[in-house]
């Protein structure tokens, strides 16, 4: 059983450099990257001899790729995860140069979705990002929080839905020139008068950036206000609403994720996920356990300092609800753990054609006792390093975002992996798991909460 690594180093544009292959495993040198399927940020980090690679990692190569290639009892190498890093810190030292570099999803973090165009009408740039319903206001839309995803990142990062630049979205003036504020175009409240066009070069990435097709997946009827904020925090907040569910329209909560991964060494792909990153080996089909020989040093932190029992809220139509978790409640004497649940407002502006000036529209968005209380039920967090054996091996066997049984003191439950560390240090490699509840509210299994209201 034989797995190698090779470190490959590119371009901003892709074009191949170098390869690290044999420095990996040398003295002195080291690589530590984490994988991520919860569309968090992985970072990766590269220490090498001083002498080594000094033309290629000078701080002027900002951006330079590099990609962590594995290759399992001989097969090809292939890139792990189909993940690329991008090299934004230097470190030198007399002896040697350490690199960090971060996620392709960093890049979402570089951009502000300040798209405006004064229509009057609800017709802006959005809707020829996106299939969203019209609502009040043009910057708030509402569709599934999937198509919401890839909408966002069509407008800020591709040429592909404005055809001829209809709308001016990568027209610097044209981003600009309306305010950030949320409130309605045209009204005349809080607008800039600045409209110079700074000519900001590289704004549509489609050369470097695909986007998959919509799949109305994540939960519908998702909406935010996506005028003025950063794209990987607006992604996170539908990612956010998508697991909250949606008590006005009845919808429950959706498992949603999102990712950016490489096509080949220049081009990526913007892909979103429902229910399962990976693939579902959970009931038993895969299981981490010490007993197996695939897990070591494993911890389990169940924390209930948080725990509510009790949850009472207010529905859309002013009707107080109670969700109860009876099975919890009576664990003590003293588990009676009140809580209210705060509802959700939206509050949009926009122009009504039968008055002068902008109306306010306050909506009770959601707020479910039950949906929240679930929320608040004891979390079970369990870690631990990933061994390999013959049948237990990344890559082969299991993933980053698969779904897996994992037991440990009388515990067995099913997880998803939601982040792997890789280090490699003098030949010696170790992967340290991070598993997540699949049953995001209560238990699951054997410990399953029981609430009903």
């Amino acid at each position: 059983m034989a797995i190698n690594y090779e470190v490959r180093l590119y371009t901003p544009d892709g074009q191949f450099v170098a390869t690290m292959k044999s420095l990996i495993d040398a003295e002195g040198s080291g690589l530590e990257y984490v994988l991520r399927s919860d569309g968090g940020i992985g970072a990766l980090k590269l220490t090498v001899p001083t002498g080594e690679l000094d033309e290629y990692l000078n701080w002027q190569n900002v951006d330079y790729k590099i990609g962590v290639w594995r290759s399992i009892n001989g097969a090809p190498y292939y890139l792990d995860n189909d993940a690329m890093f991008f090299i934004r810190a230097f470190e030198y030292y007399p002896t040697h140069t350490t690199v960090t570099a971060y996620h392709a999803l960093e890049l979402f973090t570089r951009r502000l979705n300040a798209y405006r165009k004064e229509t009057f009408n609800n017709f802006g740039p959005q809707q020829l990002s996106w299939g969203g319903r019209a609502v009040e206001s043009e910057s708030f839309r509402v569709t599934y929080a999937g198509n919401l995803m890839k909408g966002i990142v069509r407008q800020n990062y591709s040429y592909e839905y404005a055809a001829a630049d209809r709308f001016g979205l990568f027209d610097t003036a044209q981003r600009w020139n309306k305010k950030l504020s949320g409130k309605a175009v045209g009204s005349g409240i809080n607008q800039s008068s600045w409209n110079v066009n700074l000519q900001l070069p590289n704004l549509d990435l489609s050369y470097y950036i695909d986007i998959e097709p919509d799949k109305n997946d994540g939960i519908d009827t998702a909406g935010i206000d996506c005028n003025g904020g950063v794209v990987y925090k607006l992604l996170q907040q539908l990612q956010s609403l998508s697991l909250q569910g949606d008590e006005e329209d009845n919808r429950q909560p959706v498992y949603m994720t999102f990712d950016l991964k490489a096509i080949n060494e220049r081009k990526f792909i913007f892909r979103t996920f429902q229910n399962v990153y990976g693939k579902d080996k959970g009931n038993g089909r895969f299981i981490f356990s010490v007993y197996r020989g695939n897990l070591a040093e494993p911890s389990m932190v169940i924390d209930r300092a948080e725990e509510s029992t009790v949850m009472y809220s207010m529905d859309k139509d002013e009707n107080i609800k109670a969700a109860i978790n009876r099975r919890r409640m009576n664990d003590s004497p003293f588990n009676l753990r009140e809580a209210i649940s705060q509802p959700q407002i939206k509050e949009a502006y926009y122009t009504n054609p039968k008055s002068v000036g902008n109306v306010t529209s306050v909506q009770l968005l959601r707020n479910d006792a039950f949906l929240e209380l679930r929320k608040r039920t004891a979390r079970v967090k369990i870690e631990g390093k990933a061994v390999t054996t013959p049948d237990s091996i990344r890559g082969i066997h299991w993933d980053v975002g698969d779904i897996v049984t994992v037991e440990f003191r009388g515990f067995r439950e099913n997880f998803r992996i939601v982040a792997v560390q890789v280090n490699i240090e003098n030949g010696m490699v170790t992967e340290d798991v991070q598993w997540e509840q699949v049953d995001l509210f209560g238990f699951g299994g054997d410990m399953r909460d029981e609430i009903s209201y």
